[in-house]
């Protein structure tokens, strides 16, 4: 601007997307270490700094299998939770159930009058509670259906979700060659704008433009790529 080739709107527009660089810089390095947090969390560690690779480094299989046994699901947290919470319920009823018998425990010992009344109390006291007992076992049946049906649908929804990443995984697939073609045009245009503006005939705005434009495209190639590390 001093030398006179910018006026003072693209200086101000420059130094504004100059700050918002710099807040964006800081929002991932946020993101950064809450990520960190998290993996930290599932491994069971303290808040650390988690050493990784590069992404360029990374490859993924050329095919996928055709499938994945149902049975494997079985290996899903979720899953699993409603697994042991069907058990749970399932024994709960059995319990509600056992409460109709009565208990009688026989000692050995020479006092059968004793004996004899804590018998007859044992057999009648399901009687006289039978009513309750009764309501009972039926609401742990109906706790036991309930969460029969959980589980059913635990299992379901998480068949769903891994299908739903096969179809994820071959639609990225799909379009990884047309962000691969996108990403290089964009690089030919960011050359060509720097070399204009070394010309004279386009401003350094132009080129911050083609920049971001180019970023935004390598972005989402990248983002493209996630739906294939989670399979």
């Amino acid at each position: 601007m001093e030398a006179g080739r910018y006026n003072a709107a693209s200086l101000s527009q420059t130094e504004a997307n100059y700050c918002s660089i710099r807040n964006n810089l800081i929002d991932i390095e946020q993101q950064i270490r809450q990520t960190e947090n998290q993996l930290c969390s599932l491994i069971g560690c303290t808040p650390q700094a988690i050493e990784r690779g590069r992404l360029s480094d990374w490859s993924a299989p050329s095919s996928l299998s055709a499938g994945v046994p149902v049975s494997v699901l079985s290996n899903r947290p979720d899953v699993k939770q409603a697994e042991y919470a069907l058990a749970e319920a399932f024994y709960a009823t059995n319990k509600a159930r056992s409460a109709f018998y009565p208990s009688l425990t026989i000692s050995g010992s020479f006092d059968i009058r004793t004996t004899l009344y804590e018998a007859i109390g044992s057999l009648l006291q399901p009687l006289f509670k039978r009513g309750t007992l009764q309501a009972d076992l039926r609401i742990a049946k109906a706790q036991q259906q309930q969460a029969e049906e959980t589980f059913r649908q635990t299992v379901i929804d998480a068949g769903i979700e891994v299908n739903d990443a096969f179809i994820a995984v071959e639609s990225a697939r799909s379009k990884q060659e047309n962000y691969a073609r996108q990403v290089g045009h964009l690089q030919d245009a960011v050359r060509s704008t720097q070399l204009l503006m070394k010309n004279g005939s386009t401003t350094y705005l132009e080129v911050l433009t083609a920049q971001q434009t180019l970023l935004e495209a390598q972005i989402g190639e990248i983002a493209n790529r996630f739906p294939r590390f989670r399979v």
